[in-house]
């Protein structure tokens, strides 16, 4: 799974700076116009005729929510958002359904290179998409933010994606079985009590949930987006087992940003002066580092 988010990460940055480059000349376009202008003997051919510039305003349009996502998901999640791996797929399906709708703005009719890339675009983002079955952690981070759960799901995933539906549910809960649920879910029998008054009490109490994961995954989705998704979690004690596969799934980053940083940081601390520092002591002093710019 990492060395696919280092794919999606690398084309993201291409797509990001083509746009940032894009972006720049528009906003400078009458400073270019005045240079190209000024210097058109010397420059002969290479300028750019008002065709050409709308052929970059076009780009720009298709390319900007790549921008936006792109900027979304290189952060640190700290809060659970951001940077979290439960966004990579609305990130994916949002994308993908905005260049659909620049399929019927941009044709090979009336553009046919941009519709071109469009279609290639398209290609590489469906690939992008089916990766994701290749493992459950996609579609169970999602499952696991209180806003989606499987409701989103069984909303979002219609037509030509309903066969997929229970094919995810099955790999989620298997994940969920294989790793989290607690051996200590079975409700013991418990004596009979006498005393009527206290018997009454004791139904009232809530009792232990029997199915942690049917029971989240099933309620009602929050309206309220949480301030902080790892705040809202710790609160969910009655479903421990889920509790604790959100922390692990939630805490998995996006893309490969954090990785990067990680080997940034590395890089210093291990200068020519420290080359026989252990793993274990690198290790220690990189978790040290992350911990004082999170403000653990």
């Amino acid at each position: 799974m990492l060395l696919e988010l280092f794919v999606v990460r690398d084309n993201a940055t291409r797509w990001n700076s083509s746009y940032l480059s894009i972006h720049r000349a528009l906003k400078l376009k009458s400073r270019i116009k005045a240079f190209l202008d000024d210097n058109q003997d010397d420059l002969q051919a290479d300028t750019l005729t008002e065709a050409e510039w709308q052929q970059l305003a076009d780009m720009e349009i298709v390319l900007a929510p790549f921008q936006s996502w792109t900027k979304r998901l290189e952060g640190h999640a700290k809060d659970g958002a951001y940077g979290s791996i439960w966004e990579a797929m609305p990130a994916l399906e949002s994308l993908i359904k905005h260049l659909d709708e620049m399929k019927k703005v941009y044709t090979q009719r009336t553009h046919p290179e941009l519709a071109a890339s469009i279609n290639l675009a398209w290609s590489k983002l469906d690939e992008y998409y089916i990766k994701l079955d290749h493992s459950p952690a996609y579609a169970a981070a999602l499952l696991l933010h209180p806003q989606f759960r499987l409701q989103h799901f069984k909303n979002n995933w219609k037509g030509s994606l309903l066969k997929y539906l229970r094919p995810m549910q099955d790999a989620c809960r298997q994940l969920y079985e294989s790793t989290y649920q607690s051996q200590s879910l079975e409700i013991e029998e418990e004596e009979e009590e006498t005393d009527f008054a206290q018997r009454a009490i004791n139904q009232l109490l809530p009792k232990q949930v029997r199915d942690e994961y049917k029971t989240y995954i099933e309620g009602d989705r929050i309206l309220k987006t949480p301030d902080n998704l790892f705040e809202w979690w710790n609160g969910q004690s009655h479903v421990p087992s889920v509790r604790q596969m959100a922390f692990d799934l939630l805490s998995i980053p996006a893309t490969s940003c954090e990785c990067e940083r990680v080997f940034s940081g590395a890089k210093k601390t291990i200068s020519d002066y420290r080359g026989r520092l252990g793993a274990d002591i690198i290790e220690a002093l990189e978790c040290d580092g992350a911990w004082l710019r999170a403000k653990v």
